[in-house]
């Protein structure tokens, strides 16, 4: 019983590594290198602290918390009256792990595709105080990290053991690309 989850989260594991690592780095590069020298063979690997800083303020984690508050909530009135203590605190850790990974994300993805876009520029002044817009964070970094980001998000669903919430969190996800690149643009929505 234990086995197909785990197979699950292997087969997820390498997609997700797959789909993370379209690097320009040849493959056997990671074999000779040790990790020192790989992340400073790799210029969009290498960040500085006004980089992090520009990703923390994108991810917007003042956000998290509600989000989070929101899925316990959900699980403790979805319980029907169970007792907070008597639920599968393993899965309930998981799905608010889940959410504050989207949640992160969607922030991210939004202000990368308004930046792209050319939505946000200096001339306006909300987006003057936008990390990419500044030059803190450069396009490369924050789309790698959004890769991170959902190839985490992938390999960690694997783990949640409802089809439905799983099918719920995945699409959840997938909304979170697809308005940002796809429907906000449509609407005008700044």
């Amino acid at each position: 019983m234990l086995f197909r989850p785990l197979r699950a989260l292997v087969l997820a594991g390498c997609a997700a590594w797959t789909v993370a690592m379209h690097v320009s780095v040849p493959m056997h590069t990671f074999r000779l290198l040790p990790p020192p020298l790989l992340v400073r063979s790799i210029p969009s690997l290498r960040a500085n602290a006004t980089e992090l800083r520009g990703l923390v303020q994108m991810a917007r984690l003042n956000t998290v918390p509600s989000a989070i508050a929101l899925v316990g909530f959900g699980a403790r009135a979805g319980g029907g009256g169970v007792p907070v203590r008597a639920l599968p605190l393993a899965q309930l850790a998981l799905a608010m792990t889940i959410t504050a990974l989207v949640t992160s994300g969607s922030m991210i993805i939004n202000d990368y595709y308004d930046f792209r876009s050319g939505v946000d520029t200096a001339e306006h002044a909300q987006s003057a105080k936008r990390a990419l817009v500044r030059g803190d964070v450069r396009p490369e970094t924050a789309k790698l990290l959004l890769k991170w980001l959902y190839a985490l998000t992938l390999t960690m669903l694997c783990l949640v053991d409802s089809k439905a919430i799983r099918l719920w969190i995945l699409a959840n996800a997938l909304l979170t690309y697809v308005y940002s690149v796809h429907l906000k643009p449509l609407t005008g929505a700044p």
